[in-house]
């Protein structure tokens, strides 16, 4: 009897720490993910601000020729 309580408990804390495990594998997925969308973003801007700094050299080169 002490056995099998001893085994269920096992088996209970083996169970909450695959659920604490899977939590912390999709807390960190999210994580990731938030880290790729910014990185992103940023790419994103540097290469609008790159546009935009062509386009007015652009239009300054226009202006004085």
């Amino acid at each position: 009897m002490e056995q099998a309580n001893a085994e269920r408990a096992l088996a209970k804390e083996r169970s909450k720490a695959a659920r604490a495990l899977q939590a912390a594998e999709k807390q960190c997925m999210k994580v990731q993910q938030v880290r790729e969308r910014s990185r992103i973003k940023e790419q994103r801007n540097r290469e609008i601000c790159q546009t935009k700094g062509q386009r007015a050299l652009e239009i300054e080169r226009h202006n004085i020729a």
